[in-house]
């Protein structure tokens, strides 16, 4: 169903949604964009980036959030609701909620510098119960499940079939190069490049912390001999190590290296799914202003071209 919704209606939908889920959605807060329990609507920014991602709601460090299992995502953009299902499926039994306790209600991205999502197909009108759009004083709202039909048909909101989504204006016919996995495979021919790139890196870890897709993670037995698992990052020299301390990659450069790999070569080999959807986060979050644009374009003209 498409149809147009006022604040009122809009109001009186999260109220529906509140009584079956905990909402949690990207909101301003301090000044920063933070995806966070929905308590002040004033708050609330449709589409808009959180620094961190879904992740940490889905699979929090503490106990924070421990307790609750089902989860509504209000206004994720629609690069974060492509990257949700692609760790809900490379999680798959392991995966903290599944999908049927996530309710997912996306919304038109508000994109900047750093995205890049439509090298991924990852700006397109798919995976989502619900979309919403500003529309002036009201919105535009679409049901894309049963689910979501349900919240709109409780409010008898009648469907407007001509109306129309910026996203409906979306050119879905690009994409990848299939050379793409095959070039950044291929370490010795491009050994100088990696350096380079490993050079300028500081290894701080930063951009697999705010990437929705990167999900390094540590056991930790506890007295009750009950499994935890707490966040990290394939750029700590401790993950990489093994017995008497060998390191299996030692320098930054082959941590990086590890990184572009498994993301775009051993992912899309084992799961068809590369692991990024173009949202641009660690571009934001890189001290040393390395520019993952930059380096996938080194390796396929068409992104290269797709992205000038």
């Amino acid at each position: 169903m498409r149809t147009h919704i006022n604040e009122f209606q809009f109001n009186n939908i999260l109220e529906l949604i509140k009584k079956d889920y905990a909402v949690f959605a990207p909101q301003k807060i301090n000044g920063v964009i933070t995806l966070a329990p929905l308590a002040n609507k004033k708050n609330l920014r449709l589409g808009a980036k959180s620094v961190v991602p879904f992740k940490k709601i889905l699979w929090p460090d503490g106990d924070e959030y421990e307790s609750i299992n089902k989860i509504a995502f209000l206004g994720l953009p629609l690069c974060d609701v492509h990257a949700l299902h692609i760790l809900l499926k490379k999680l798959g039994t392991n995966a903290p909620i599944k999908r049927n306790n996530i309710l997912i209600i996306a919304s038109d991205c508000k994109r900047d510098s750093t995205c890049f999502c439509e090298v991924f197909n990852a700006d397109h009108l798919n995976g989502f119960d619900l979309y919403i759009e500003s529309d002036a004083e009201r919105y535009k709202i679409l049901s894309d499940t049963e689910l979501g039909e349900r919240y709109l048909k409780e409010l008898k909101l009648k469907e407007s079939k001509a109306l129309k989504l910026e996203r409906d204006k979306v050119n879905k016919t690009f994409n990848i190069n299939n050379e793409l996995s095959i070039l950044i495979a291929d370490k010795d021919a491009n050994s100088d490049f990696w350096s380079k790139i490993g050079n300028n890196c500081f290894g701080c870890s930063a951009c697999s912390l705010v990437c929705p897709l990167c999900f390094c993670s540590k056991q930790q037995v506890k007295i009750d001999e009950s499994i935890e698992y707490k966040w990290d990052s394939c750029f700590s020299k401790s993950f990489s190590e093994i017995q008497n301390h060998h390191d299996m990659r030692p320098e930054r450069k082959d941590r990086i290296y590890n990184w572009y790999h498994h993301k775009f070569v051993r992912s899309p080999h084992e799961n068809d799914d590369f692991l990024c959807t173009g949202c641009g986060r660690c571009i934001t979050a890189c001290p040393a202003n390395i520019n993952i644009k930059n380096i996938l374009s080194y390796f396929d003209k068409t992104i290269e071209d797709k992205l000038k």
